[in-house]
């Protein structure tokens, strides 16, 4: 066995809890793991939050006259709430998911009509889930699409209405 030397009486430290005469938080022995574990679960985190930029989800054309907008959350009922804008107006200002569909009728402008889902929040399990029909005036759909997104991001579609033949 190799033989290992003791350090002279004068450099030796002792090992105590105890400084000044106070008990140290034995937590700060761990300080930097704690916090190199904590930013490890952050960016974990963010990575199952969803989207973080706007999703352009299309543009769709038709000519009906107005439209059914329907929604639901595609995954657990956990709590997320979307808002709706209509050529930026709010249409619809705060909308809890279900599994079950619910929604609302547009009645088209000439044009361009751009509809953004806003991500209120991201449920108790994130990311905000949802999954979204655009119904014409006979019920067939114009465009079926989900969203993972993360609190106060979009996802936009536009639906141009066609000009009627003359």
């Amino acid at each position: 066995m190799p033989k290992t030397e003791a350090l002279p009486v004068a450099q030796r430290k002792e090992f105590s809890m105890i400084k000044e005469n106070k008990f140290r938080n034995p937590a700060e022995l761990y300080e930097k793991q704690l916090r190199r574990a904590l930013k490890l679960k952050k960016d974990d985190e963010r990575r199952h939050n969803g989207s973080e930029v706007t999703q352009h989800l299309g543009e769709y054309s038709t000519k009906s006259k107005r439209v059914n907008i329907i929604y639901r959350d595609h995954q657990a009922e956990d709590g997320d709430l979307i808002r709706v804008h209509v050529n930026g107006n709010i249409a619809q200002s705060r909308v809890l998911l279900q599994n079950h569909s619910k929604g609302f009728f547009l009645t088209l402008s000439p044009g361009d009509n751009i509809i953004e889902f806003e991500a209120l929040n991201q449920g108790t399990s994130g990311p905000n889930t949802a999954e979204f029909q655009v119904l014409d005036d006979y019920g067939n759909p114009i465009v079926t699409n989900q969203w993972n997104l993360a609190t106060g991001v979009k996802a936009t579609i536009t639906v141009i209405k066609a000009k009627d033949e003359e």
